[in-house]
């Protein structure tokens, strides 16, 4: 009896286990089920949408405004959760989803009024963008109301579904991007507001933007245009690679999920007599800070709700004119300065003509985000706004930079071959500016017969490091590592180098054949809606912080080169994720490289940590999901 009821209660167990793991995969792992067909009122003739998840967008439509609607579904598919938390963040409501924690990034959101601005853009566009704005308003709402899409494990986890997508939502993303492309806040700076702002940085766990690059090569043989544009700590992509196809155009580049902006892109000519138009901006915002006296008298103040499971709030929203003091209230305001932000994007309209106005071939320049960038047509290229760094090189390369050479790989450009290939560019790990600073360093390093068993064995790895910061390099750590120290290249550097050596040791092993750079580098990656707060909003927060836990990965590549590795700022995070790739313009193909950390699949996180971040060819890429678009018929 005893024998038999043991056997009951451990099928019992067996069976209870089973359904469980069934529950969970039907829950989390199915993964999506995109019809094969729908239709769409809003679909004149057809749109065939191909697409892998969290990956790349094609789109193969009879006309353009097929195309639009096409264009919207595919990113509401591929990036869903990005689409929806940045359009939480953007509206002021992640205080909603993440309890009180958030309850300070929303006010912010309120403070920059981007939300109520975004209203006003999309009544003040022509007829004609509205309905481009609306093309791809549908195209979105088909995707993100799928029952498959809902039930996303990020959505699941934290218990939330995709709200309908409202045609003004995508301007307000706009807003929100060109926020964050810009740093009004210094390091130091512990302001409510600064404090905001990095606890919204990090829930997107996107920043950066002061690394990125261009460049453009108009030679015969080889023609394109390259950028990297860093993304922060994304654990996912958060660009959208496309490739629109319509009889008469074909549009490659990346968009900002949600919306028309297109920081790069390419579009052919219709007919002969036109010009193909190429274009790439580096995504440098305006917004500044300064401190000054305020006559409380210019201030206007304004009161906006924001509701949590547990409260609500009301909070103040102050302005003069174009500029906004961060003050909790008027009554804060006196003799002495306040910070005071200056954002022209208090008063410019949308951008939204001008990147709807890119695909069709027209030139422009955005002004939400500057228009520092380069365009090239007809072949000939030349740049846009004012650049920070601009160089022409002889070998034809033109290169923009939104930083400094210590931050870019500005002097490495001159390195290459008048026929450089975009492969060859984006694969290149060498940094010119570590070899000019390597040299003053080594003048001080002595004989290593001269020198203790530490420096002795570390030395060499310095002395024939051959500037490459490639995933095996040695040199690259120890040298690396002399950089964030700020060792001086003076005649105490041996005693420098061994205090340093000795921390190394500490941290890494006492093996130095084991400090390869892809080992040293933090390039910690995290899943956008994650931060480092203990979660403040019930179990499904921390569920959802649970799943998602941060990931590293290893590679070649640093700011200086053009491989991207991690940045390594003194009093800042390291910046672990960016987005690299070129547009092929003679084989009018794109290509690129980004971290992608599959969450879904069984083991995928840590699979996908391991394997190498290589350049992928969007031709050669298999789509794995697809669904044709089919105008609704008379009897549906």
């Amino acid at each position: 009896m005893l024998k038999r009821s043991l056997i009951l209660i451990f099928s019992t167990l067996i069976i209870a286990l089973l359904l469980g793991v069934v529950v969970w995969y039907l829950a989390f792992m199915a993964g999506p089920k995109p019809p094969e067909t729908l239709s769409m009122s809003t679909i004149s003739r057809s749109a065939r949408v191909d697409w892998v998840e969290n990956g790349l967008v094609r789109v193969d439509a009879e006309s353009m405004s097929d195309a639009i609607v096409g264009l919207g579904y595919g990113m509401g598919r591929s990036r869903a959760w990005q689409l929806v938390l940045w359009r939480q963040a953007a509206l002021g409501n992640l205080s909603k989803w993440f309890g009180d924690d958030a309850v300070p990034i929303d006010h912010l959101s309120l403070q920059l009024n981007l939300a109520d601005q975004a209203k006003s853009d999309f009544q003040n566009l022509s007829e004609s963008d509205q309905e481009s704005v609306r093309l791809l308003t549908s195209g979105i709402n088909e995707a993100i109301s799928a029952s498959d899409v809902a039930r996303g494990t990020s959505f699941l986890l934290l218990g939330v579904e995709p709200e309908p997508w409202e045609a003004w939502h995508g301007l307000a993303i706009e807003r929100l991007f060109s926020w964050i492309a810009g740093q009004p806040f210094a390091l130091t700076d512990t302001s409510y507001a600064a404090g905001a702002d990095r606890a919204l940085r990090e829930i997107l766990q996107m920043d950066g933007f002061q690394y990125n690059w261009l460049a453009s090569s108009a030679g015969d043989s080889t023609s394109f245009v390259a950028a990297r544009y860093v993304t922060g700590k994304t654990a996912i992509p958060f660009f959208v690679e496309t490739q629109i196809n319509t009889p008469d155009r074909l549009i490659l580049g990346l968009f900002v999920p949600g919306t028309f902006v297109s920081p790069m892109g390419f579009t052919s000519a219709p007919t002969s007599d036109e010009s193909s138009l190429s274009w790439a901006f580096l995504l440098k915002g305006s917004a500044s800070l300064s401190h000054e006296r305020v006559d409380p008298g210019r201030i206007s103040t304004s009161f906006k709700r924001i509701t949590t499971d547990n409260q609500e709030s009301l909070v103040q929203i102050h302005r003069m004119d174009n500029e906004m003091p961060l003050v909790y209230s008027v009554r804060d305001v006196g003799a002495e300065p306040v910070p005071v932000l200056t954002w022209p994007a208090f008063s410019l309209p949308s951008d939204y003509p001008s990147w709807i106005g890119l695909l069709r071939g027209v030139k422009a320049e955005p002004a939400l985000i500057l228009s520092d960038g380069i365009v090239m047509e007809g072949g000939v290229s030349f740049v846009s706004g004012s650049p920070l760094v601009q160089v022409r090189n002889e070998n034809g390369i033109l290169f923009v930079a939104s930083a400094l050479s210590d931050k870019t790989p500005e002097f490495g450009v001159n390195r290459f071959a008048a026929s450089v290939s975009p492969e060859q560019l984006l694969s290149n790990t060498f940094s010119q500016s570590a070899a000019q600073t390597l040299s003053s360093y080594l003048v001080h390093l002595p004989d290593s017969l001269l020198t203790g068993a530490r420096l002795k064995e570390g030395i060499p790895y310095l002395v024939n490091w051959n500037f490459e910061y490639d995933a095996s390099e040695i040199g690259a750590s120890i040298f690396e590592m002399m950089q964030q120290e700020q060792i001086r290249a003076d005649s105490t550097l041996p005693s420098q180098m061994t205090v340093l050596l000795d921390n190394m040791i500490l941290e890494n092993g006492p093996d130095m054949s084991s400090w390869r750079w892809e080992n040293i580098q933090d390039r910690t990656l995290h899943f956008p809606g994650t931060t480092m707060n203990p979660p403040d909003g019930g179990r499904p927060e921390a569920s959802f912080s649970a799943k998602f836990h941060p990931i590293n990965v290893g590679g070649p590549g640093h700011p200086q080169t053009f491989v991207w590795g991690t940045a390594h700022e003194i009093n800042s995070d390291s910046l672990s994720s960016a987005w690299e790739g070129a547009i092929d313009l003679n084989e009018q193909e794109l290509l690129f490289r980004r971290p992608f950390i599959n969450y879904a699949a069984f083991l995928g996180s840590f699979l996908s940590s391991d394997r190498p971040i290589e350049l992928i060819r969007f031709s050669t890429t298999p789509s794995s999901l697809s669904t044709l678009l089919l105008p609704l018929s008379e009897n549906e």
